[in-house]
């Protein structure tokens, strides 16, 4: 995972409990526990200004989204990493509004096309991420996990503390996913 400078606010999506437990369990089995300071997540941006009011107004708008669902559509590895893959045009076009929102604000990853995954294991070797990604796609089935909100994190010498929680409409809008 990328490590914002100094202070910075982080976004991330709010998914189910279920799904949540779930990858929060493969997080705790597989991420070493030396660097697992943080529950399972996907990372919408990296790296913008604390305190700026047109974030939370750009995340107060986007709350009007109904929440939908999205597909954990396979699992990745490279090198020493291994995530679970999303797929979603919902939130492929959400993370372009917000963008183009935020757009004088965004660091340079944030400028970067999205790239939806959930990471379990990092900061390992090469050798036991195969390992890992290996095990895992002997049990993986392709499966729908839903979109809530978004949650926001402070990021201040090297450590994340939750910040806020933005909350779809909770009428679930069942898309396609494949």
């Amino acid at each position: 995972m990328h490590k914002p400078t100094k202070q910075s606010l982080i976004i991330t999506l709010i998914i189910d409990d279920t799904a949540q437990q779930f990858f929060n369990e493969k997080r705790l089995q597989f991420y070493p526990a030396y660097a697992n300071f943080v529950p399972a997540h996907l990372t919408l941006f990296y790296n913008l200004p604390v305190g700026n009011n047109l974030v939370q107004a750009t995340l107060l708008k986007m709350i009007s989204t109904v929440q939908f669902q999205m597909k954990v559509n396979s699992l990745i590895c490279i090198n020493n990493f291994v995530a679970y893959q999303i797929e979603s045009s919902d939130l492929a076009n959400i993370h372009l509004d917000i963008q183009f929102a935020l757009k004088k604000f965004l660091h340079y990853k944030d400028l970067q096309p999205l790239w939806p995954h959930i990471t379990i294991q990092n900061k390992g070797t090469a050798y036991k991420a195969f390992k890992t990604h290996q095990y895992l796609t002997l049990q993986f089935a392709p499966f729908n996990i839903t979109a809530l909100g978004f949650s926001t994190w402070l990021y201040a010498n090297k450590r994340w503390a939750k910040d806020e929680d933005f909350l779809f409409k909770n009428n679930l809008k069942i898309t396609n996913c494949s």
